[in-house]
């Protein structure tokens, strides 16, 4: 790969060359101002701020300031690219912001504006470091057994570079392949146009597909300061959207085909040119050559070298730690508790989530799931069974309980009873009736009905005058053990006034006097008199007192009388049942 080593003096020194050049350039930027990335301002020294210009140069309007420590919310960048010692240089670089209801920009030279956790080196957790390493025709001619032998795992070898094929990417791949060294492929990118990024696409699918299935690495876009240079020098000043779009296109072509994809750069192209959702989206390969790598981004493999010696390859060879994650035991993740479900006559299968050190696992990737026991009422079996980087297995249960009742309801109701009735549960053993004195009182069981064929229960022994709240559920027996289902919905029903007692007696001629107790709750009372027990009766009253004289009756005739109480629910009268029939002769 190409020299990627950056001297703090060089930069400083790029960007006092070109700063002047760099005033007058004119830049396209994103029209869609999306928030490409996140940053924050950093500026040690007084005042603390920073500057927010109207355009990307110093010579522009000042629109306003950002105190240090405050995030900014970066839509594009921009910035020039200057050959010092033989090298591209990323200089004076540019950030454009949102700011104050519209745009600015604010300058990201000497770290100005940081991106998150920048000032925190990533440290790969879980993982074995592989020592592996990435050719292209610069190695010329490779002994692949003497580099098998010398103890490199993988090699990552060049397809090729814009849409030419590498000289040497045939060769490597079967010498590699032979040596039972795994591979993976890398393109180094000239495109500085999506619609170069999609030529290159399809010209590095030609190249790899014969070796498709034999990948155990990612294809990897590598994009560099060379490609911006070269876009520069044919006056296309690219941004950080622009060159996010171009890999975005390669990428996305590639994974659209079935192919495992990443992205290799630098710190430097990496903070200025790429959008989080690209960092994010595909395996990083990182160049850093250091003794430890100090990029704050997720990676998978660090290219630490570039003057490595690897026996079976004469001269320099890049060298890798690619970072294979250890296979996490399934036991160990967090599985979400089931809730009782449903029983439905077929198989259930619930959703399940599970996680580990709080990252939600996604099936068929890391995980797949098996179910058993899991149509009839009882006890399911869910068995977690690890994928990809997870092992072993993980299981949990889950009741499957019977239907909930339905249609339940108050049938009838007397002074001192209640009637309950409802819908028949298929499979179910049997029911329980709870009741309350409030709705969102406390529920007591009153009743076990040990038959799914019985479908009432009158709850008697009631106050008179009195609400009462109602629910069931059915269960189920098996093996000895009861599964209830869900509650019904919950009912109420009130039981009637009391019956008055009454009282008859003949204080004058032709004249009868009905008396009666008073009735709790009652708004009032019903007279009914016939001229035989088993004749029509007529009500003969209403009325709130105790008593009625019945006059102008006939001497000597022998008069029946009834009575009943009511109460006003809902604007409707509600009845007591009648007082049992009194009889007497008037004089």
């Amino acid at each position: 790969m190409r020299n990627l080593i950056r001297k703090f003096l060089a930069i400083f020194l790029a960007s006092i060359i070109s700063f002047c050049s760099f005033q007058n350039l004119s830049y396209t930027f994103a029209t869609e101002n999306l928030i490409l990335t996140k940053g924050y301002v950093h500026v040690t020294s007084a005042p603390h701020k920073l500057n927010v210009r109207s355009k990307p140069s110093t010579s522009a309007s000042i629109i306003g300031t950002i105190d240090h420590g405050k995030p900014v919310n970066i839509v594009d960048s921009i910035a020039k690219i200057t050959k010092v010692n033989g090298s591209n240089v990323i200089t004076n670089p540019w950030y454009k912001i949102s700011f104050s209801r519209g745009y600015g920009y604010v300058s990201a030279d000497f770290n100005y504006v940081k991106l998150p956790n920048e000032d925190k080196p990533y440290i790969p957790s879980n993982s074995t470091a592989i020592k592996g390493i990435d050719v292209s025709y610069h190695q010329g001619n490779i002994n692949w057994t003497k580099v098998k032998n010398d103890g490199i795992k993988f090699a990552i070898i060049r397809g090729g570079s814009g849409t030419k094929e590498d000289s040497k990417f045939k060769e490597n791949m079967k010498g590699a392949l032979d040596a039972g060294i795994q591979v993976g492929v890398y393109w180094f990118s000239n495109a500085y146009t999506v619609n170069g990024a999609k030529d290159e696409a399809q010209k590095c699918m030609e190249v790899i597909s014969p070796y498709k299935s034999k990948l155990s690495f990612p294809v990897f876009f590598d994009y560099e300061e060379y490609t911006l240079k070269l876009a520069q020098n044919n006056n296309v000043n690219l941004s950080l959207s622009s060159v996010s779009n171009i890999c975005k296109t390669f990428l996305s072509n590639l994974k659209s085909n079935g192919y495992k994809c990443g992205i290799y750069t630098n710190k430097t192209v990496s903070k200025y040119y790429l959008s989080d959702e690209l960092r994010n989206s595909y395996d990083f390969w990182i160049a850093q050559y250091n003794d430890k790598c100090t990029y704050w981004g997720k990676y998978t493999m660090w290219q630490y070298s570039q003057s490595g010696k690897v026996d079976g390859i004469n001269g320099n060879v890049d060298l890798n730690y690619y970072y294979k994650s250890n296979p996490v035991s399934i036991s160990k993740a967090t599985i979400s508790s089931i809730p009782n479900q449903k029983y439905t006559g077929g198989k259930i299968t619930p959703n399940i989530s599970v996680k580990y050190n709080n990252k939600t696992l996604v099936k068929n990737k890391d995980y797949t799931i098996s179910f058993e026991k899991n149509t009839n009422v009882g006890t399911a079996i869910a068995t977690i069974k690890g994928k990809g980087s997870y092992t072993g297995t993980k299981s949990i249960t889950f009741k499957i309980v019977p239907k909930t009742v339905t249609n339940p309801k108050v049938s009838s109701t007397t002074s001192s009873s209640i009637k309950l009735s409802w819908s028949k549960v298929s499979n179910a053993s049997g029911y329980q009736i709870y009741r309350s004195t409030s709705k969102n009182g406390t529920y007591s069981k009153i009743k076990d009905i040990n038959s799914s064929s019985t479908l009432s229960y009158t709850n008697s022994s009631l106050s008179s005058n009195k609400k009462y709240y109602y629910k069931i559920r059915a269960f189920k027996i098996v093996n000895g053990r009861k599964y209830y289902g869900y509650y019904s919905s919950i009912i109420n029903g009130e039981t009637k006034v009391s019956t008055p007692t009454v009282k008859l007696s003949t204080p004058k001629s032709k004249s009868i006097k009905v008396s009666w107790n008073k009735v709790s709750g009652a708004k009032g009372y019903e007279v009914y008199r016939a001229t035989s027990k088993k004749g029509t009766y007529s009500k003969r009253i209403t009325t709130s007192n105790l008593n009625y004289t019945n006059t102008g009756l006939t001497k000597g005739k022998t008069y029946y009388y009834k009575v009943r109480a009511y109460k006003v629910v809902n604007n409707k009268k509600v009845y007591s049942s009648y007082s049992p029939i009194k009889s007497i002769s008037s004089k």
